[in-house]
């Protein structure tokens, strides 16, 4: 093969690296929050469904969609101001 060994070497040092940063823990953290947030997500909405009425879900529903929209408002930048002069 054509150097298959130094590729190789190539990435395994590229991925030690990579696990020593601190990259790797909060990637992982990120990761397994958002499975987290996800899980409880499906549970809620089971939840919901068994507890409301069809009516009243589909208010809850419709209701819910605005959510992302008022949190888009009400960030608006922070986030982006945040990292960039802290």
């Amino acid at each position: 093969m054509y150097n298959l060994s130094g590729k190789i070497q190539k990435v395994s040092d590229l991925w030690l690296q990579f696990r020593q940063s601190g990259m790797f823990k909060s990637s992982l953290f990120v990761s397994i929050s958002k499975a987290v947030s996800s899980l409880l997500n499906l549970v809620f909405m089971v939840y919901s469904v068994n507890i409301l009425t069809k009516s009243e879900n589909g208010l809850f529903q419709y209701y819910a969609g605005f959510i992302p929209v008022l949190l888009a408002i009400a960030e608006f930048g922070l986030p982006t101001a945040l990292v960039k002069f802290l």
